[in-house]
């Protein structure tokens, strides 16, 4: 018997104070009784298998099962200590709650069916619906449903506290509260603004509150519910709103233009935006009669003019926008849909051009790369031409080519003289790491 005792595996120790203790016990219980039969124990006294009960369960287990309320005599039988320890990790259940998370239960993300099917079966046990019960089985769902769906969650927690809750019961527990409610309204009608307010700081306990239109996230929601919260905006960056909700006006940097072959004309890939760039290259320029500011940009294709300016510009002039069918996304990824072209007369000095503009809802007027050239703003320069006559050259420049190279006087240079070159390996360890090791060597 020794050798087969020797051989059974011995079942783990058992925290009879674990929050999990209620669903391993039943397991663990199995598992003692399995050693018990396999050493052939399962016949032994009373005494012999309490004194491995305790032993295998460990120390904190036992220091709780000699706290339980029992005669000497009963706290000799193996059946009544076992049937205590029942007791202690399976208190009595409350159906309503029990049903409430089976029917809550549901399959998580990459959870296998035979584990999602074991869950429910182990929930349901817990149900009742096998149990003996003077009520029909609508009238149990419909006690359910009531308690699950109330509004008052004080009434809520009143209900789940009361033992043996029937149909009857909980109706007449709602309708009382209602009507004590409705009666101390009519004799204190302050004390409802007082309990509204105790309302509100109970939200997170999910009280519902009315909806509203948040202007962060273009929804409606509730109290501190906003899904725009702690996220960025895709237009300027900042936090706590969308981008449909922003309020910053980027200022309009670059359009990248791409040639396309449908119906639709050009199709602009980018407009790249920037905000509160002071080294940008600008001009005054006369548009229509008006002195407009405008940023050049020799990288787009074409030019870009906001609603606002055009609207200033047009005021005495009547003039309509054509359709546009260019296709304009912003750098951040944001599509925006030209108002319109038109095309303008320009000025710079003794220049004059019309040039296209697409209007926007932007901030800045830039000038492209067509409009620049037209008014003589940039100039591209394809070759250098360099002077061959050397002699000429310098003397016309004579100031930059005296004085420069020399210095005054004699310097010598002390230079060690090396007989033997030594070429020294490059280390494997940077030269910051050399010291700290050696300390440690």
């Amino acid at each position: 018997m020794e050798s087969s005792s020797a051989s059974v595996k011995l079942p783990p120790n058992f925290d009879i104070r674990s929050s999990q203790s209620a669903n391993d016990w039943n397991y663990w219980k199995c598992l003692f009784e399995d050693y018990l039969i396999a050493t052939n124990q399962d016949g032994a006294s009373d005494k012999i298998k309490l004194s491995l009960l305790r032993n295998m369960m460990g120390p904190e287990s036992t220091k709780v099962i000699l706290t339980f309320k029992l005669s000497d005599e009963e706290r000799r039988s193996y059946d009544k200590i076992v049937s205590e320890i029942d007791k202690y990790v399976n208190p009595k259940s409350n159906p309503v709650f029990e049903r409430f998370k089976f029917n809550e239960r549901k399959q998580e993300v990459g959870e296998s069916f035979e584990s999602f099917y074991t869950s429910l079966r182990e929930l349901i046990g817990k149900c009742g619906y096998n149990d003996k019960c003077l009520e029909s089985t609508e009238d149990q769902l419909l006690r359910d449903r009531i308690v699950q769906g109330i509004q008052d969650h004080s009434l809520q927690e009143s209900m789940l506290r009361c033992e043996d809750l029937t149909l009857d019961k909980a109706a007449n527990m709602c309708r009382t509260s209602e009507m004590s409610k409705l009666q101390v309204k009519e004799m204190n009608p302050t004390l409802l603004v007082d309990t509204i307010k105790s309302r509100k700081v109970r939200d997170q306990q999910g009280v519902k509150y009315k909806e509203f239109s948040c202007r962060r996230c273009q929804t409606r929601h509730g109290p501190r519910a906003c899904p725009a919260f702690g996220k960025k905006c895709n237009k300027c960056g900042l936090e706590n709103h969308f981008a449909a909700s922003c309020r910053v006006k980027k200022k309009v940097q670059e359009v990248k233009c791409e040639e396309s072959d449908s119906d639709e004309g050009a199709y602009c890939r980018a407009v790249q935006s920037k905000c509160g760039e002071k080294k940008a290259w600008s001009e005054n320029i006369e548009i229509e009669g008006h002195s407009v500011q405008c940023k050049l940009d020799s990288g787009a294709d074409v030019s870009v003019m906001p609603i606002k300016v055009f609207n200033r510009i047009n005021t005495n002039l009547n003039l309509k926008l054509r359709e546009c069918n260019l296709k304009i996304e912003s750098f951040a990824g944001e599509k925006v849909k030209p108002k319109g072209m038109i095309s303008l007369r320009c000025k710079f000095k003794n220049f004059e051009c019309y040039e296209n503009f697409i209007v926007l809802d932007c901030s800045n007027v830039l000038l492209g790369l067509s409009g620049c050239i037209a008014l003589n703003l940039i100039k591209r320069i394809n070759n250098v031409e360099i002077n061959k006559d050397k002699e000429k050259f310098i003397k016309e420049n004579i100031e930059v080519f005296e004085g420069v190279g020399r210095l005054p006087g004699v310097f010598e240079f002390p230079v060690k003289n090396t007989d033997d070159q030594i070429c020294h390996p490059s280390p494997r360890l940077p030269n910051s790491m050399l010291a700290p090791l050696k300390v440690l060597s």
